[in-house]
Formats: structure tokens, C-alpha cells, sequence
């Protein structure tokens, strides 16, 4: 008797433990978020700027892609890692967001 097993939906168990900056920069390269960032940047309209809708955006998909369960974690290794900043538009520490900017963006 031969048994079939086939990968799960998500197949968690295949992705890197700790990604490398060259895999999350083709992660970010392959999600089709053109007209998402472009209708978010509509919607914002003339408010302030101090984080781009870019930069928003791409803390909320490291966050999946780091695997982090919470936001702080995820802002907290931006703070620390400067190669991981340059690739979601971030320039320097002070240019990391707070929690509550990312809260506001989600919402």
C-alpha cells in the first residue's frame, strides 16, 4: 500500500529561520502591491508624512516575513539593523516609525 503525502498549504517548516536580506528583498520584489501602495498614498491624501506609506507598508510585511508575533519586535530589530532598514526605504534609526504609526496606518 503506498501512501501520498503531499507539502501543507503553508509550508512554515520550509522557510529560513532567519531570512537574509537578499531573500527578503525578493520577497518584497515579488508582492504585487502597486496599486495598493498607490491607493493608500490617494487616501492619506495631504496629511503628514513623517512615515511614507512605503515604509509603513513595508514594516507590517517584514513582520510576516521575520515571523515576529508582535510589532515592537519587528520595530525593534529595524532599530538594530541597519542593512534591514535600507531595503523597506528607511534611511536612518530616527526614521524607524512607533508603534502607534503603524496602529494608525492599519486602521
Amino acid at each position: 500500500m503506498y501512501i501520498h503525502t503531499t507539502q501543507p498549504l503553508f509550508a512554515w517548516e520550509c522557510l529560513e529561520d532567519s531570512p537574509s536580506l537578499r531573500t527578503i528583498r525578493q520577497a518584497l520584489a515579488m508582492i504585487p502591491d502597486g496599486k495598493l501602495l498607490e491607493s493608500l498614498r490617494a487616501a492619506r491624501g495631504r496629511g503628514r508624512d513623517d512615515y511614507p506609506v512605503e515604509v509603513l507598508w513595508g514594516v507590517v510585511v517584514l513582520k510576516v516575513l521575520l515571523r515576529h508575533e508582535g510589532f515592537e519586535a519587528c520595530l525593534g530589530e529595524l532599530k538594530r539593523n541597519a542593512g534591514l532598514r535600507e531595503v523597506i526605504g528607511i534611511e536612518s534609526e530616527a526614521g524607524v516609525p512607533n508603534k502607534w504609526n503603524v496602529s494608525r496606518f492599519l486602521d
